[in-house]
C-alpha cells in the first residue's frame, strides 16, 4: 500500500520494519511521525502493515464476489448484458485476490485504487472506476502499471467510495486495527 495509504489528518504513511527477539515486524508509520511533526501528527502513528492490508484486501475481495454491489458502483449507463456480464467474469478471475503473489496483489491495488486513509472508525477506500474496469475486461492478465500521482482535478465522478468498519486500539503498547 505505499504511496496510497494516509493518516486521518492527510499525511502519507510510508512502510518500515521493526526486527524484534529474531522476528521481523512491518508497519505503516506516518510520515509526520518519522519527521517529529507531532503538531500535525494523527491519532496513529504507525500501525502493523499486516492488519491494514488484510482489511484492504478483505473488502476488495467481498467486492468482487458480490455481484449486485460490483454492478451498481461499476457499471455505467451505456453498458450492455454482455458488458455486465465482462466486469462479473473478471471480478470472478480476481476473487481469490489476497491468495495471490504479492507482486500480483500490489499490481491489482496500483492499477484500481487511487487512496486509502486510516481513521479512528473506519478505513476508506477511494477506487478508481475506469481503473477497476479496465483491470475487470482484462481477466485474471496481471495489470502492468507503475504508481502515479492522482491530482485533485481529476475527475471526481471516476472515484468510487468504499469503506470497512475499523477501530483503532492500543494493546500493551502497540496501536492495532481491529
Amino acid at each position: 500500500l505505499a504511496g496510497l495509504l494516509l493518516d486521518e489528518r492527510g499525511n502519507r504513511m510510508t512502510p518500515s520494519q521493526h526486527n524484534r527477539g529474531g522476528k521481523s515486524y512491518r508497519y505503516y508509520s506516518s510520515q509526520a511521525l518519522i519527521h517529529g511533526q507531532t503538531a500535525k501528527q494523527g491519532r496513529m502513528g504507525r500501525l502493523p502493515a499486516h492488519e491494514v492490508e488484510r482489511h484492504v484486501i478483505r473488502r476488495l475481495t467481498r467486492l468482487l464476489t458480490t455481484g449486485h454491489e460490483l454492478l451498481d458502483q461499476f457499471t455505467i449507463p451505456a453498458d450492455d448484458a454482455a458488458t455486465r456480464q465482462a466486469l462479473l467474469d473478471g471480478a470472478t478471475a480476481w476473487t481469490d485476490l489476497g491468495t495471490r503473489e504479492p507482486a500480483q496483489i500490489r499490481a491489482f491495488l496500483l492499477a484500481t485504487l487511487r487512496q486509502i486513509s486510516v481513521h479512528e472508525q473506519e478505513v476508506r477506500i477511494a477506487l478508481s472506476q475506469s481503473g477497476l474496469r479496465a483491470v475487470l475486461f482484462r481477466g485474471g492478465e496481471i495489470p502492468h502499471v507503475a504508481l502515479k500521482p492522482h491530482s485533485e482535478r481529476e475527475d471526481q465522478d471516476d472515484v468510487i467510495q468504499l469503506t470497512v468498519t475499523a477501530t483503532i486500539r492500543r494493546c500493551g503498547g502497540v496501536t492495532r486495527l481491529i
